[in-house]
C-alpha cells in the first residue's frame, strides 16, 4: 500500500525523534558505566593499600582516605 508524502514524513519524523531519544539514553547509560568503572578502580586501589598494611590500623590514617 503506497504512502503519501505527508504520511511518510510524519512517520519518518516520529522515528527520528525516537532515535534521538534512544541515543540520549544510550549516552547516559555509557556515562554511568564509565563512572561505575572509575569507582570500582578507586575501591580496588583502596583495598590493595589496605592489604599491603603490615599490621592492623590502630588509629585513623588520613593517607588511606585521600583520593588517588
Amino acid at each position: 500500500m503506497p504512502q503519501n508524502k505527508d504520511t511518510y514524513q510524519k512517520k519518518y519524523n516520529s522515528l527520528v525523534g525516537r532515535h534521538d531519544i534512544l541515543v540520549g539514553e544510550i549516552e547516559s547509560i555509557e556515562m554511568q558505566l564509565l563512572e561505575e568503572r572509575h569507582h570500582q578502580k578507586e575501591l580496588h586501589i583502596f583495598l590493595e593499600s589496605l592489604n599491603q598494611q603490615s599490621e592492623l590500623l590502630g588509629e585513623f590514617d588520613e593517607l588511606l582516605w585521600k583520593p588517588w
